[in-house]
């Protein structure tokens, strides 16, 4: 993880985002290659506050934009359906 003040920028190579106590703003995903699976975040509020999960599809490359609120809770975590994805993506929150 980088961390610059209170944004924070993970590596994919790490499972979970925690970055001390409340909601985040999730900025985006940055896709490197065009995945090969989907990848999953789990952690993202719905507009009404309730937990939801991003499926960010196969085949998906490049900035993807967070749905809804883009807001998080304290933890994050992802999952790549596709092990060959690894260490193709990067998500940044604020």
């Amino acid at each position: 993880m980088i961390k610059l003040g209170s944004s924070a920028l993970l590596l994919d190579q790490q499972n979970n985002i925690i970055d001390g106590q409340g909601k985040k703003q999730v900025l985006g995903v940055c896709i490197k290659s065009p995945l090969n699976g989907t990848l999953t975040v789990y952690g993202i509020s719905n507009t009404d506050g309730t937990a939801a999960s991003w499926v960010i599809p196969s085949a998906a490359s490049g900035y993807q934009a967070p749905p809804g609120s883009g807001l998080a809770f304290a933890l994050l975590s992802y999952s790549f359906s596709n092990a060959l994805d690894a260490g193709s993506a990067f998500i940044a929150w604020a």
